[in-house]
């Protein structure tokens, strides 16, 4: 017995090591590494102006991998900025439900964090009216928002370099080239 008391001490100790303590295994953890943003550098968003209200004859469909969905997902190609200084992706998006009704926003997306903000929404008047506090959201990798998830890795962001965006014009020819698909296809 008094071997096995002497030993307690012992493994209460390298249980309660800092070393051992700091060790997380299978905990995924995003990386918070920044190759393109000096040490002590803080990241600041710039200040956004509203874009004009989008007209159907310059919305760009653009695919989203939600099979099941009936929603129609369009970018507003002359409201999309990256921002010089913050790197926020900034855009009018258009959802349409089966029925023809539209949710419209303007947004802004982040490559690096992998978080969205929505700015304003339409009304019915067409015009924005804009959120009071909006927050930065983290972006879902399904259901009802997968969207964010699709422009943030199809058509935003490098694939190979995830804390930058294309510039705009690399954006917008992403949108375009994508393929169609009507909603009672096989693939909806």
């Amino acid at each position: 017995m008094p071997r096995t008391l002497g030993l307690l001490p012992l493994l209460l100790a390298l249980i309660a090591s800092p070393s051992l303590a700091r060790e997380r295994p299978f905990v995924d953890e995003p990386s918070t590494e920044r190759p393109d943003v000096e040490e002590g550098a803080f990241w600041s968003e710039a200040g956004i102006t509203l874009p004009a209200y989008p007209q159907d004859a310059d919305l760009v469909e653009f695919s989203v991998d939600n099979p099941g969905s009936p929603f129609r997902y369009f970018i507003d190609p002359k409201s999309l900025t990256v921002g010089s200084t913050d790197q926020v992706v900034r855009y009018t998006l258009v959802v349409q439900a089966p029925s023809g009704s539209r949710n419209v926003s303007f947004e802004g997306l982040r490559c690096d964090t992998r978080e969205y903000k929505t700015y304003a929404f339409g009304t019915g008047k067409g015009r924005f009216r804009p959120l009071t506090a909006p927050q930065w959201e983290h972006i879902k990798s399904s259901g009802p928002y997968s969207h964010y998830r699709d422009l943030r890795e199809f058509y935003f962001c490098q694939p190979n370099v995830r804390y930058r965006p294309y510039d705009a014009a690399e954006i917008v020819r992403r949108l375009s080239i994508t393929p169609r698909h009507s909603p009672d296809s096989d693939l909806f």
